[in-house]
């Protein structure tokens, strides 16, 4: 009764969001949005990922893919988290994972006006809260201006967090790779958003899942203009480091509450960052 709750909820939230499918409309940026969105639908998002990583003439350097982590990064349910502090780092985390066709990606609500292709990879939250303590993404920037998604009131964009975070965890239940950044569009150094441990306690019981790490080095501000040719060539070249995953049960014990596996986490990755 509570998956199918669960999923209900979900798919009445997609319909409603793709209501909102206005970033292909955005001037100069529209069409490669388009262009992403239609790429997702007919090839898959790492097809789409592979695109814009192409156009951009970005060099991705990947780094720690041995062949376990590989095939558990390829095969197994995962929770996969990365740091995320501007634009480009969805992308590019993806494009370095091995393919899979289950894979998902927590983001901010307002970027649910992607399209209804690429949301279909998107688990939304409500972080409206948080704009104001700063963020440097453009893509959320341009999303907060337009409104590209609804907004509810507090106590309803709380309770559809909880459902979004229990369907994240159902996803990787059922098998497959969440990605998730707790940092958020917060400044970098922030205190992470607890998601990430409630999440890990969703799939606690889980014994054959896993929490993975992932650190994408040489983002900014501008990687936006990547995707204008000639100008893409001043850029220099991206590193995706991923750490050796480790199961569930390992990194997390039933009794922990999740703002304190929020902290831990957040303590051991920088340390394993070396921030």
């Amino acid at each position: 009764v509570f998956v199918k709750r669960v999923c209900n909820h979900y798919n009445i939230w997609m319909k409603h969001a793709n209501r909102y499918n206005l970033l292909g409309q955005i001037p100069v940026f529209g069409k490669i949005f388009r262009d992403f969105d239609k790429s997702a639908g007919e090839s898959g998002i790492h097809k789409a990922v592979g695109d814009v990583i192409k156009k951009s003439g970005t060099k991705l350097i990947v780094h720690g893919l041995v062949k376990d982590t590989i095939e558990i990064l390829k095969t197994k349910p995962v929770i996969l988290v990365g740091n995320h502090p501007y634009d480009f780092e969805l992308i590019l985390l993806i494009a370095a994972l091995p393919k899979r066709d289950d894979i998902f990606t927590i983001v901010a609500s307002d970027l649910m006006g992607a399209g209804p292709n690429t949301t279909s990879y998107f688990i939304p939250m409500f972080i409206h809260k948080y704009f104001d303590k700063g963020s440097h993404e453009f893509s959320v920037k341009i999303a907060k201006l337009l409104r590209l998604g609804p907004s509810f009131s507090p106590s309803i964009e709380h309770r559809k967090n909880v459902e979004n975070i229990n369907y994240a965890a159902l996803k990787v239940n059922n098998g497959g790779l969440v990605i998730i950044s707790p940092e958020g569009i917060l400044k970098k150094g922030s205190p992470w958003l607890s998601g990430v441990g409630y999440l890990l306690r969703g799939v606690y019981k889980k014994s054959n899942a896993y929490y993975a790490r992932a650190y994408i080095q040489g983002t900014s501000p501008f990687d936006v203009f990547r995707l204008i040719p000639i100008v893409n060539r001043f850029f220099p070249p991206i590193n995706v480091y991923f750490d050796r995953p480790k199961e569930v049960p390992f990194v997390i014990n039933a009794k922990e509450d999740p703002k304190e596996i929020t902290k831990n986490l957040q303590e051991e990755y920088n340390i394993w960052v070396g921030i």
